[in-house]
């Protein structure tokens, strides 16, 4: 969709010549000097400067697609209501200006002058309708400056149709939901549904759908760099790298941590995870982690945002988690297997207990191929007004256990014709910068209820 005008804003013929860039189903042209930011599935194009003790600035918020049906006019009105109204305070109803393009787009645009926190500035919304889809975005500016810098950002703007999922992955389209995507060294599963993009310098962004509580997420694979330094060293390294600038840190719900293990084909890795927050914009906090593998003098590192994990629909401690199937298909190209399943069953031998308020799991495996276990969980019922009855189910059972890779084989005495196959790794994590770790063993099977795959944290007694 070519040169969508926002409302009645004439603009120069004058043209800045720069790379394209795209997010979702938007491909534009970021103005000279702006600063990209994208977080919590909105991205930020912007800019500031001061001159006279006076600061003119400018911000381009592009808010991912939805579905949608055709009434381009509801559909900015429900925007309107959503991106201006309830962010700002103001009650403005503005007139509108349709534009419809020869590709079967509609754009609806309207402004507002708005004051908040002592600062008046123009705020507008264009919100674009087509092809069973509705994009929107939202310009704030403060200042007359800005006009060429906005024109450019329109001009260059190109909505394309939805991707149709289920395509052979040709490195610009969505890969196939099974089987492995090559790139350089790195060997890894995409996320079922969620879309890769390869980027100039041989990175990729690996985006998520939006969920319903309007989370997107991203996992970025970096292009290999020289291992300089130890892994801790190199993971903080790249996140003060990619966030110190646009964000600072914060506390949120879940509690940053360090992990640090050695993956059953035989490389170290470390991860540290932290809360972020924006600097400038109206944003929540979200969640990153940096993970880095050293692969002899090289480091693959890769970069993760979303919610937090308390809600988050990607990386959730109660919703979903993509990393664990995510790391299970990770290989490297350039690195050759070093057998691992000896020391794998040497650092399992233990025992290792997992519990929550309803439910236990208790896991004992001996260095020699054998393993016991107990689970438990309790039921609640309601006998009268007062009385609560408390019902206990035990389960008990033993056998023997192989492991293959990151593959764990349970054969279960109890039925030896039905071997459980499964994911394993083993890690340790701190929670107070190091100075503390805890053994911690994940374990990942299918469910016996919908054949779903689900894991289970252990932890060493």
């Amino acid at each position: 969709m070519k040169k969508i005008l926002l409302m009645a804003i004439v603009f120069s013929t004058t043209s800045l010549i720069a790379q394209k860039e795209t997010f979702d189903i938007a491909t534009f042209t970021r103005p000279k000097g702006w600063q990209r930011l994208d977080t919590n599935g909105v991205t930020l194009l912007y800019h500031s400067k001061t001159n006279n003790g006076l600061t003119d600035f400018c911000q381009i918020f592009l808010f991912p697609s939805r579905d949608a049906n055709d009434d381009a006019a509801k559909n900015f009105q429900d925007d309107w209501t959503d991106h201006i109204m309830r962010a700002t305070g103001t009650t403005t109803r503005p007139q509108t200006q349709t534009n419809k393009t020869p590709d079967g787009w509609t754009a609806v645009s309207g402004r507002a002058d708005v004051s908040q926190n002592g600062t008046s500035y123009t705020c507008m919304l264009t919100a674009v309708t087509g092809h069973g889809k509705e994009m929107s975005f939202v310009v704030n500016v403060a200042g007359q400056e800005y006009v060429d810098d906005v024109r450019v950002f329109f001009e260059s703007l190109d909505l394309h149709e939805p991707a149709v999922l289920g395509q052979l992955w040709n490195g610009n389209d969505i890969p196939p939901e099974k089987g492995a995507t090559t790139q350089g060294n790195y060997v890894y599963v995409v996320p079922a549904g969620w879309t890769p993009k390869q980027y100039p310098d041989g990175g990729v962004v690996i985006t998520s759908p939006v969920y319903g509580t309007g989370e997107r997420c991203t996992i970025s694979v970096l292009p290999m760099r020289p291992a300089t330094s130890d892994l801790q060293t190199a993971a903080n390294g790249i996140f003060t790298e990619l966030f110190s600038k646009d964000y600072t840190t914060v506390t949120t719900y879940t509690s940053p941590s360090m992990i640090r293990g050695v993956s059953p084909q035989g490389w170290e890795y470390f991860i540290t995870k932290q809360g972020i927050k924006p600097r400038t914009g109206n944003f929540s906090d979200v969640f990153a982690f940096v993970f880095v593998a050293k692969l002899g003098n090289q480091l693959a590192s890769i970069v993760g945002i979303s919610k937090d994990p308390l809600v988050s629909n990607c990386f959730g401690l109660n919703l979903k988690d993509v990393w664990p199937g995510f790391f299970y298909s990770l290989q490297f190209k350039n690195w050759k297997p070093q057998e691992q399943e000896k020391d794998i069953m040497k650092r399992m031998a233990g025992v290792w207990m997992s519990a929550t308020a309803t439910a236990g799991d208790r896991l004992a495996f001996a260095s020699n191929g054998r393993f016991a276990g107990a689970s438990a969980s309790q039921k609640y019922f309601v006998t009268s007004s007062n009385e609560l009855l408390t019902v206990t189910d035990a389960y008990f059972g033993d056998g023997a256990y192989s492991i293959k890779g990151n593959h764990v084989i349970l054969i279960h005495d109890s039925d030896k014709s039905k071997p459980e196959q499964g994911f394993i790794r083993l890690e340790q994590e701190s929670k107070d910068g190091g100075r503390t770790w805890k053994d911690k063993l994940y374990l990942m099977r299918k469910s016996v209820v919908d054949g779903s795959d689900y894991e289970v944290n252990y932890d060493k007694q």
